[in-house]
């Protein structure tokens, strides 16, 4: 396992920015290459920040699919 990287002031800057714009952890990971999603979703986490995902989707056929049809 590799050596963890503290995040400097700048990523975590542009994480908050980014979060509070709506962006998505993957979309996150795209512009902070040098972390995972994972590592971006913990990091917001530490931060106190909330994930703002403007426009959430809803599979209803899927839910009900997987609960069985109730």
């Amino acid at each position: 396992m590799g050596r963890v990287i503290p995040y400097s002031k700048e990523e975590e800057r542009l994480l908050k920015d980014m979060v509070n714009a709506g962006l998505t952890p993957e979309d996150c990971a795209k512009v902070l290459k040098s972390r995972t999603v994972t590592g971006i979703e913990d990091k917001v986490g530490r931060l106190g920040l909330k994930w703002k995902y403007l426009d959430a989707e809803i599979d209803m056929a899927e839910f009900k699919r997987l609960m069985g049809g109730k």
